[in-house]
């Protein structure tokens, strides 16, 4: 939580144990890119063998959402939930629409003729970057240092630089399906949107 953009919400208590970090302070980042460190390089804050990434707007409402996730996670690398696109290239498109990439139009722009250019495929894979399971054993920690570097050369919308790093260090995620969060808008939104 950075900028005030979200408040704290307080997850339900789970059936199996686990530990519960709320990250926040100040930072010399703007809120957005500084939100992106736990979320892309969750090993600096957690020493787990499985580290569950989770926006601040969503509010964990079911007693098994960790059980469940580490379950559907399995022996892979990275768990997510599928995205409704499939495509990096609609997803700019998508984005160049939104407000909170208003100030992003020329670095989207940018980065999407630099993964074209790259050789990235259309239609390779799209996924939700509101909710991250990671499993530290599997996971190449250089792709999440990478990304993370992405979002600061180029824009912001982590959603169109993961899967070119994805397909780039050979990583697929398992698809999550569990339910048990509730999304609330963040502060500065005056609609609710999807994660």
């Amino acid at each position: 939580m950075f900028g005030g953009y979200d408040d704290i919400r307080l997850p339900t208590e789970q059936t199996i144990d686990y530990e519960w970090l709320a990250i926040s302070g100040k930072t010399d980042l703007p809120p957005r890119l500084a939100a992106k460190q736990p979320k892309m390089m969750p090993w600096q804050y957690a020493r787990s063998d499985i580290v569950i990434w989770i926006d601040a707007a969503a509010e964990i409402t079911s007693p098994t959402f960790v059980a469940d996730v580490v379950a559907e996670l399995g022996d892979a690398a990275i768990a997510q939930y599928p995205h409704r696109r499939n495509d990096i290239y609609l997803e700019a498109e998508v984005s160049l629409g939104m407000d909170k990439y208003a100030d992003q139009h020329e670095a989207i722009k940018r980065q999407v003729d630099y993964y074209r250019h790259q050789g990235h495929p259309a239609n390779w894979g799209l996924w939700q970057a509101g909710v991250i399971v990671y499993n530290s054993h599997k996971t190449n920690w250089a792709f999440g240092r990478e990304w993370f570097n992405e979002c600061r050369r180029f824009s912001h919308q982590d959603q169109i630089s993961q899967p070119y790093l994805l397909r780039k260090y050979g990583i697929t995620p398992v698809e999550l399906h569990s339910g048990g969060l509730t999304w609330h808008p963040h502060n500065d939104a005056k609609t609710k949107t999807a994660p």
